[in-house]
């Protein structure tokens, strides 16, 4: 999974959603309410939700599988002169208990693996947050209809262009990815994935069995009306 998370990976999707994060962020904190927080920020990427909620006096792990992702993010956060703890981890393996007030999946984090092992990851977090305490999660939307149809687009960064294709399974609610990256017109690499995708009332029954209750339902934090047909699903949960 690390090898996937490459620089075309970063280039074309974290660096490019950097703008995002203050809004993710006050979005986190207005749920939360003034004060001070412990938060984890599970697949934390280059550290832009976890540098700003330090800055803003939170007590804050970002937790990646990928150590070149922890090294930038650590740059960003002694530049910001703020403390950020951070994990070089699979989030499979997470073991902290009753220690969050609030757990971070942002952006497709959450499905890379089996279903079983997808219900267990929701369990950790579960776990590891206080009673009380929220899941914001960020997930695909299994019923966009453009990924049961297939489709192919692009995207520019300078110089590169990423080819993007996306094929439902629709025997296993399983997105199959491919990722060709060009660079002046010369082919740099191929890379392919995939992750399961989730529907509404899948997705509510697993956070209900892990003691998690949905508070915000949304297609994105900006649109609290979830669109069936929309892109993405974005959860914030409650454990009780």
């Amino acid at each position: 999974m690390s090898n996937f998370f490459s620089t075309t990976f970063r280039d074309a999707q974290l660096v490019s959603r950097d703008s995002q994060a203050d809004e993710e962020v006050a979005f986190v904190e207005g749920t939360l309410g003034q004060g001070a927080y412990d938060i984890l920020d599970l697949g934390c990427g280059l550290g832009r939700h976890c540098v700003r909620l330090a800055r803003h006096g939170h007590r804050v792990v970002g937790l990646d599988i990928n150590e070149d992702y922890i090294k930038v993010a650590k740059a960003a956060a002694s530049e910001a002169n703020v403390s950020v703890e951070w994990m070089v981890s699979d989030y499979r393996f997470l073991e902290r208990r009753d220690r969050f007030d609030a757990v971070l999946s942002f952006y497709s984090t959450f499905g890379y693996h089996s279903d079983t092992e997808n219900l267990d990851v929701l369990k950790r977090m579960a776990s590891a947050l206080r009673r009380g305490g929220y899941l914001f999660l960020e997930i695909l939307n299994r019923d966009f209809p453009p990924y049961g149809e297939g489709y192919i687009r692009q995207e520019s960064l300078g110089t590169a262009t990423i080819f993007k294709k996306h094929q439902l399974r629709a025997i296993d609610s399983r997105l199959e990815m491919e990722w060709i990256h060009v660079s002046e017109q010369q082919y740099v690499e191929t890379l392919k994935f995939e992750f399961r995708l989730y529907s509404l009332h899948e997705i509510i029954s697993m956070l209900n069995s892990v003691k998690l209750s949905p508070v915000y339902i949304g297609s994105s934090i900006s649109n609290p009306k979830f669109n069936i047909h929309g892109k993405k699903l974005f959860i914030t949960a409650v454990r009780f």
